[in-house]
């Protein structure tokens, strides 16, 4: 087993003055809340006296509409660790590849179902970034690969050649894959993948 020490999110309460700390361990905005999201809030806080819609059908409406895909195939969730464990929770799956390191809510939701991981470790040498050898590793008896892209906590990014080949291997060996990209708006060559 691989030990992922990091946590979700930083812990910036640590530090005397959590507000000049930057924290990229979450992807939130490090400018603040922009002053219409303030707005869109404070207009809506009568709503704040029953609890959410657990479909949230308003938003799975809204979706449909701007992607032209049946409401029926989205699913919400507060944040993506909370989708992690809900896959999990689905799918049930005994074996899984995950890299090593990367975010340890994949971890954490996968072991949520007693599910065996198998770790493919990211080695310095090549600056911690996903190698051709990597598809040794989706064997027949893996149920679901998840990967981050960029990974967090590394950044890097998996060339789009090695995630075409990944996406046909799992097509092929019917293997769920789980790409999360949580993190691909700081990508700075947007072109380029």
């Amino acid at each position: 087993m691989y030990d992922m020490e990091c946590e979700h999110g930083g812990n910036i309460y640590k530090y005397r003055n959590p507000n000049d700390i930057l924290d990229f361990s979450v992807n939130v905005n490090p400018y603040g809340i922009p002053q219409p999201v303030k707005a869109a809030i404070y207009k809506s806080t009568d709503l704040c006296v029953r609890y959410p819609d657990i479909y949230a059908t308003q938003l799975r409406k809204e979706l449909s509409k701007t992607y032209k895909i049946n409401s029926n195939l989205f699913f919400c969730g507060n944040g993506a660790s909370e989708i992690f464990y809900r896959i999990s929770l689905a799918l049930k799956p005994k074996n899984a590849l995950i890299i090593a390191p990367t975010f340890s809510e994949y971890e954490k939701s996968l072991f949520n179902v007693d599910c065996n991981i198998i770790y493919y470790t990211l080695r310095e040498e090549y600056n911690f970034n996903l190698q051709n050898d990597f598809i040794e590793y989706l064997t027949d008896n893996i149920d679901i690969c998840i990967l981050c892209n960029p990974n967090n906590p590394t950044g890097c990014v998996i060339e789009p050649q090695l995630m075409q080949k990944i996406i046909k291997i799992c097509n092929k060996k019917n293997i769920k894959l789980l790409i999360d990209e949580c993190f691909i708006d700081f990508i700075i060559d947007e072109d380029k993948y």
